[in-house]
């Protein structure tokens, strides 16, 4: 077990990365965390809070006064304060941003203009510009000794600062050195529209191959380059927020928030999830004479529905990651739909002849095989055609599917499993009576 003096030592090393003292940090205990931050050097007080997740951030500035809050503020960089905008209080955020030089300020407004799933939000400035009439010598002199870092490209913009086009640094620095960079533009390079949704920009930077792409508004305008290192901080937040989300949690929970905030946050999810458990149960009561008169329904019934669960997720799965791909359209999504139904319809053939054979030789009761094979085959191709559908309709509606789906899934499933399992066993009891 670690123990906070095993955290601490690390901390305070001056060489340690500062989004590593913050995760250290956020593994203290709320005094001892803001104990050993405030002793971190002026400089790393500020920029550190900015690889925070915001319940531990907030726990911090929740001990600060309003005086060291201005200072904080008045350290950080633009994009900085963007990152840390929502924890502060309105008015101090007000004065922050009043006293901002013009620079960090524009910076910031200009983030500020984006919503958080934008890539507008996520810009970086470290990006060279020139005039698209500058000259290949001029250009060479100005560039020489510069550290490209994850720039492969320089922009060329207009005199209203319009992104005219790219022009590859090795092509710049192999040319001959005549004429003018608006015949070196590599035509390959296309702009991300700053309002576009993360997910499609991620995808537009990795199917380009390059490192970073320019950024531009709606009128054409140069913002910043998209690169790497912001797309890989986006993806890590994004995994984080839907593997915590699907079990109803927070990303920015912090490890150690009162018990009574805790218990407010997850109370809601346990209780949507005892709903749907109440419905399901609803369902199996309808059933509860043959479930006395046949014991062996009772065992089998986690199989319908673990195999129904099985096929909607894997179904679920492909085609949330398909649409974070925009790879599912108007035209495309009727022959998916035929293709998923397809194979649940096959899988449910096979898994009900082997489930009914199966109870057959378990139980030696031939009803307890067709109710089993019947309730296994109806849930199987429901699962497959629901794993395809939800997330679209989820969609449609503008809510996230890879939260919301799963939860529907299982619930369909589990009903449809039972009802078709426990129902067609009563329906066989009542011919056979």
């Amino acid at each position: 077990m670690m123990m906070v003096s095993e955290i601490t030592e690390p901390v305070a090393n001056k060489q340690l990365a500062l989004e590593d003292k913050a995760h250290q940090l956020e593994a203290m205990p709320v005094e001892e965390r803001v104990t050993h931050w405030r002793a971190l050097e002026p400089e790393e007080k500020a920029a550190v809070l900015s690889f925070f997740h915001a319940e531990p951030r907030r726990a911090i500035f929740d001990q600060c006064n309003e005086e060291e809050l201005l200072d904080i503020g008045l350290q950080l960089t633009g994009s900085e304060l963007a990152e840390i905008f929502e924890e502060l209080p309105e008015e101090t955020l007000f004065q922050i941003v009043k006293r901002l030089d013009t620079e960090r300020k524009e910076q910031y407004q200009s983030l500020m203009r984006f919503e958080s799933h934008q890539v507008g939000r996520y810009l970086s400035e470290d990006v060279y510009t020139l005039p698209v009439n500058t000259s290949v010598f001029r250009a060479r002199r100005l560039l020489q000794g510069q550290s490209y870092g994850y720039l492969n490209h320089c922009y060329l913009v207009s005199r209203n600062n319009r992104f005219v086009g790219a022009v590859a640094l090795l092509g710049l620095s192999q040319s001959d050195g005549i004429g003018s960079l608006r015949h070196l533009i590599d035509e390959s390079i296309k702009p991300i529209v700053a309002d576009t949704e993360i997910d499609e920009a991620i995808t537009q930077l990795e199917l380009s191959g390059y490192a970073a792409l320019p950024v531009v508004d709606n009128q054409g305008v140069l913002l910043g380059v998209f690169n790497m290192a912001k797309a890989m901080h986006a993806q890590r937040e994004t995994a984080e927020a839907l593997l915590l989300a699907t079990a109803g949690m927070d990303e920015d929970e912090d490890l150690f928030a009162p018990i009574r905030t805790v218990i407010k946050d997850r109370a809601l999810w346990l209780g949507i999830n005892l709903i749907t458990a109440v419905l399901a149960s609803t369902f199996i009561g309808l059933f509860e004479a043959s479930l006395a008169e046949i014991v062996a329904l009772a065992v089998l019934m986690p199989i319908v529905a673990s195999m129904g669960g099985i096929t909607g997720s894997q179904t679920l799965a492909m085609i949330i990651r398909r649409m974070a791909l925009n790879q599912i359209t108007d035209e495309n999504r009727h022959l998916i739909l035929r293709r998923e139904v397809m194979v649940g319809f096959v899988n449910g053939l096979l898994w009900a002849v082997l489930g009914g054979l199966l109870a057959l030789t378990w139980f030696g009761d031939a009803r307890v095989g067709i109710a089993l094979a019947i309730g296994l085959f109806v849930n199987i191709c429901v699962a497959a055609w629901c794993g395809m559908s939800v997330p679209l309709m989820l969609k449609r509606l503008g809510i996230d599917p890879a939260i919301s789906g799963s939860v529907i899934l299982t619930t369909i499933t589990d009903i449809v499993g039972f009802v078709s399992f426990l129902g067609s066993a009563t329906l066989i009891m009542w011919q056979l009576s």
